[in-house]
């Protein structure tokens, strides 16, 4: 339960940062930022991964990277801060994956 409030708690300090970033440079053009809409395989052991556990993670980020970039510049950025928004509020109880294919 500690590791899950750590990872919870990591994610919402990232975001945190992504969102005052955004605020702070208003004239930069976010493009795009990339997050897993399914679950990663982080090993038995942390940091302990077989070639198989490797080759999904890879494949995870190649396919969310590929849908960021189909949305075009700008809507992965803007979904995931609303996600993380609507999520920190308790106004959606749903994982980035199934936000995101709902909101499509």
């Amino acid at each position: 339960m500690g590791l899950r409030y750590l990872e919870i708690r990591n994610f919402y300090g990232a975001m945190d940062i992504v969102i005052r970033a955004k605020a702070a440079y208003k004239t930069v053009n976010f493009r795009y930022i990339i997050a897993p809409t399914t679950k990663l395989e982080t090993g038995l052991v942390p940091f302990n991964f077989d070639p198989v556990e490797i080759e999904h993670n890879i494949q995870s980020g190649i396919r969310d990277a590929k849908a960021a970039i189909a949305m075009g510049p700008g809507k992965s950025f803007e979904k995931l801060i609303s996600y993380t928004q609507q999520k920190a509020s308790g106004k959606i109880d749903l994982d980035y994956g199934e936000f995101i294919t709902e909101a499509s």
